[in-house]
């Protein structure tokens, strides 16, 4: 088995250990510490609660777009579903 040093397999292995941004898919934040079981449910449908709902935008993206709170419109039924 080759050794994991190629350049790409860090950045992969990496990538897993961030939450990606919501517009380029870059490193948000880092979230390999995060074990509140809520945002395990986000990404791991067999923990057992509601998840929550989480938006992020990288430093790049923060720089051109924003992230915007506002209550669901009638009948919108689930976590990551675009209403717009």
């Amino acid at each position: 088995m080759a050794e994991l040093t190629h350049p790409e397999w860090r950045t992969t292995m990496a990538l897993n250990d961030y939450y990606q941004c919501d517009v380029c898919g870059g490193k948000a934040f880092y979230d390999a510490n995060i074990y509140d079981s809520r945002y395990v449910a986000t990404y791991d449908p067999t923990e057992g609660c509601d998840p929550i709902a989480i938006k992020a935008l990288c430093p790049s993206c923060a720089k051109t777009h924003e992230v915007i709170v506002r209550e669901k419109e009638a009948g919108a039924a689930s976590l990551n579903t675009e209403t717009e």
